[in-house]
């Protein structure tokens, strides 16, 4: 580690609260970045889609820019404490959310790629949960406790090598994700082409519970502990179908209760404001057999033939409207299985159906294999960099 050295984080940023403003500024003017930015990317998106009534003055003290560092100021568990996202470029009358607190650099010493890593390696994470431990409520991170954190920073050649190894992983995953994507929009394009033309001569108006096409699932929810699965959460992440989504360890949650899915099922998130969709295809890496998702989601399974019109049905968002119009709840809105049963769904010919399933299978079996391309890379990656931010193997 020739050239490393230990350095205050005050010695390199400076700290800077965010913008708060009243719910009734939301949603016109001017770029925003959002708590779920911050916590869900490394980096920040190419442009960000929240939007906030700001003055000049506002755009001026909360700008975005190169190098800034965002970080969750706080949070009701540790998990969610100094969650942090970096930005690569400047964001023109963008500001940021109050939630947060941004570092802006002070010094040329830190390379902003290089720094997106460092912030969300466990190493440096577990210095927050060390902070959370020690209040008593709701956490919130102080800005001398943020200032007073240590990094180990090598020299600025190195930290650019180092970005760029962990960067061609990401770069990968980035590109499976847009395939992936083409590959969604051209099964929902085929679909609305077929099925939602107005030509439904022959169908038929049934309860999607009760059919021959679609199969719901009814899960045995049991606790899992000490497995080493994936866990997928139905969590609003307004990214759109986000396939296998978002896995994490289950270690940390031994008590959750838990689905384990089947082949050939698709899944949706029950919460109205989430349209998150999970795929699991038989003989697609077998993904069923490695993760379990939560409670939050309902699922139907089916026959082979039938799948590709089952998903495209479940995704597409004709159904997530009806999915929102029956979906109930005083405090968090979902769709309960009463509310399931009063969806109806019209079914074409079953011919018609095994011919489109046929056709979109493919794409649908490509973008599964995708999923586990992305998941090798991100545990490829994931296994490099702490022994690059370690330095314990060279870029």
């Amino acid at each position: 580690m020739s050239g490393w050295e230990k350095v205050k984080l005050e010695e390199l940023y400076e700290v800077h609260n965010g913008l708060s403003k009243p719910r009734s500024a939301f949603g016109s003017g001017h770029p925003f970045l959002s708590f779920s930015t911050v916590f869900n990317n490394f980096f920040l998106p190419e442009s960000l889609d929240s939007l906030v009534q700001s003055s000049e003055a506002e755009r001026e003290s909360f700008s975005i820019r190169r190098g800034d560092v965002f970080v969750t100021r706080t949070s009701e568990t540790p998990e969610e404490l100094g969650m942090s996202s970096v930005a690569l470029k400047d964001y023109p009358d963008a500001t940021y959310n109050g939630f947060c607190k941004r570092l802006r650099p002070v010094s040329e010493r830190v390379w902003p790629e290089f720094i997106g890593y460092v912030f969300r390696h466990f190493a440096f994470r577990s210095k927050f949960y060390g902070l959370a431990g020690s209040m008593t409520s709701r956490a919130s991170l102080k800005n001398e406790d943020l200032l007073d954190m240590e990094i180990s920073l090598p020299p600025l050649a190195e930290q650019r090598r180092i970005a760029g190894v962990l960067r061609a992983y990401d770069e990968a995953i980035e590109n499976c994700c847009r395939q992936i994507s083409l590959l969604e929009e051209a099964t929902q394009m085929l679909y609305r082409n077929r099925f939602l033309s107005g030509n439904e001569d022959n169908w038929e108006s049934v309860s999607i519970l009760d059919n021959d096409v679609f199969r719901f699932v009814s899960p045995k929810v049991t606790p899992f502990r000490g497995e080493k699965l994936y866990y997928a959460t139905a969590d609003v992440d307004g990214t759109g179908i986000v396939g296998q989504g978002e896995f994490v360890s289950f270690d940390n949650r031994p008590s959750r209760a838990s689905i384990q899915p089947i082949p050939n099922s698709v899944w949706f998130a029950r919460m109205s404001n989430s349209y998150k969709i999970l795929c699991f295809i038989e003989g697609c890496g077998g993904l069923e057999n490695r993760c379990i998702i939560s409670s939050g989601f309902a699922g139907f399974s089916s026959a082979p033939e039938h799948f590709g019109y089952v998903y495209c049905t479940i995704a597409s968002r004709l159904f997530d409207e009806m999915k929102n119009r029956f979906a109930t709840g005083a405090t968090q809105v979902s769709l309960t299985n009463e509310g399931l049963g009063k969806i109806s769904v019209r079914l074409p010919p079953r011919e018609a159906i095994r011919d489109f399933s046929s056709i979109v299978l493919p794409y649908l079996m490509n973008a599964e294999l995708l999923r586990c391309q992305i998941k090798s890379f991100s545990e490829a990656r994931d296994r490099l960099l702490p022994r690059l931010l370690n330095g314990e193997a060279s870029a």
